[in-house]
């Protein structure tokens, strides 16, 4: 006996992401509508202002939209709209229009605030921050340490080029405080241009803009081989911050490398106190052509038959040998050589950011054609993974790096609400558990609720 299902079109104002109420209490909180509206300079009489443009874009991304037409089907959800106080939503042609718009108007093969005619990116840069220096005074934290990485994304658009990895599309070069995993940079530029270019600007702008305050101070910086430059290692001894970067298998450092004597290396112990089978450490004293100082060159070797991957592909930031693979990195700290080494290694956790960037906000996905355009929409996916940051320390009260963006929006913003008119006013009516409930009450609890 089979049963047939009546299907009607409800008319009740119900949204599957009655949740996200945890997201528009921290907008709130963080006067963020404010703060894009008054940053953001359009000259131009305009019907939508840029918080009209972006604070839809983020719930989009935060709800796990991925492309622009997303924001339109998002406008259906009336009780969603609601709960975040927009307004008409604009339609995604216009998204893409002020994307485009408010690109810079040079045709540049890189693209970050410091570059003329780019107002919007230097404003939606300075956003950034704001919400970085939130994130890491909510931390408590007064020194971090930054972590530098390219990361490419693969495209097929009309302004895309092939990266070294073979990979056509673009890139960005992203910048993070390693303790919290909130971003501080974020730069676009064409998937050919090389990682190391322009890469010596990148610490400069972070440092001046972080220790702008005085209660924040970079300490530390990591990046790889792409940051092994006499400017950058000059500019951290000026500073003061204690440096990692992976260096180059050059000609004098081959030489350097070869110069070692079998007894100078030792064990390299890993983080529980255990020699790694397989794995030495030693260190020399180098210097570059126009670097200041001399510096400590931490030199690791590992033998071929221990390691548990494939052996690499051939590489200028390493050095092979019939029983040996050899790494550098260039460092002025005065750890132990296995402590540096963990210290460095810790930069892992950059690429996990990476990722989550990617998969959990959609950076890896490229909605216009142009580098202009992409970069907009680069600039506006890393406030949004900075919210998400946020929500977690500020408002669910858990360490950032113990939940991903996919596992948050499943526990908490994918939970049916309805949008009731009340005396007036209106209640948001959350339909879980009485646990869950709790959860939003005690995250709500002292939270605008207008």
């Amino acid at each position: 006996m089979s049963i047939k299902e009546k299907v009607e079109r409800g008319k009740g104002k119900i949204t599957a992401h009655g949740g996200t109420i945890l997201l528009r209490s921290l907008e709130e909180k963080l006067k963020l509508k404010q703060i894009l509206d008054t940053i953001i300079h359009d000259p131009r009489p305009r019907r939508y202002s840029p918080s009209d443009i972006i604070l839809p874009a983020i719930l989009m991304l935060h709800t796990g939209g991925h492309h622009i037409e997303d924001i339109g089907r998002m406008a259906e959800d009336i009780a969603l709209c609601r709960l975040h106080h927009l307004g008409q939503i604009p339609h995604p042609t216009t998204f893409s229009r002020w994307f485009d718009h408010n690109g810079t108007s040079f045709l540049e093969e890189i693209i970050h605030p410091d570059k003329p005619d780019s107002e919007t990116l230097r404003a939606l840069s300075r956003l950034l921050i704001v919400l970085a220096k939130k994130s890491i005074r909510q931390s408590g934290l007064k020194n971090v340490t930054i972590d530098i990485d390219w990361t490419g994304i693969e495209a097929d658009k009309a302004e895309s080029a092939y990266a070294y990895n073979g990979v056509k599309g673009m890139a960005t070069l992203t910048a993070f405080v390693a303790e919290t995993g909130v971003c501080v940079g974020s730069w676009f530029r064409r998937g050919n241009v090389s990682p190391q270019s322009d890469i010596a600007a990148m610490p400069a702008h972070i440092v001046t803009s972080l220790e702008q305050d005085g209660d924040i101070h970079v300490t530390g910086f990591r990046s790889d081989s792409a940051g092994y430059q006499a400017e950058i290692l000059n500019f951290c001894e000026e500073h003061g911050i204690t440096y990692g970067i992976r260096g180059k298998m050059d000609s004098a450092v081959v030489k350097l490398v070869s110069s070692i004597k079998e007894t100078d290396w030792e064990p390299l112990i890993g983080r529980n106190g255990y020699e790694i089978p397989g794995h030495q450490v030693t260190s020399v004293v180098h210097s570059m052509e126009k670097t200041e100082k001399s510096f400590r060159m931490v030199i690791v070797r590992k033998e071929k038959k221990y390691l548990k991957e494939p052996i690499p592909e051939p590489s200028d930031d390493r050095l092979d040998t019939h029983q040996f693979i050899h790494f550098v990195t260039a460092t002025n700290s005065e750890l132990p050589d296995s402590l540096f080494i963990q210290f460095y290694n810790s930069r892992a956790h950059c690429e996990q950011y990476i990722r989550e960037a990617k998969y959990g906000f959609s950076l890896n996905y490229l909605p216009m054609s142009t580098l202009n355009g992409n970069a907009v929409w680069s600039s506006i996916v890393m406030p949004a993974y900075n919210l998400g940051v946020l929500l977690k320390q500020m408002v669910l009260k858990i360490h950032p790096l113990s939940m991903r963006m996919q596992t948050l929006r499943y526990r908490f913003y994918q939970v049916s609400a309805r949008w009731v008119s009340h005396s007036g006013g209106f209640k948001v009516r959350l339909f879980c558990t009485k646990k869950r409930f709790a959860v939003f009450r005690e995250a709500l609890a002292g939270w605008p609720s207008g």
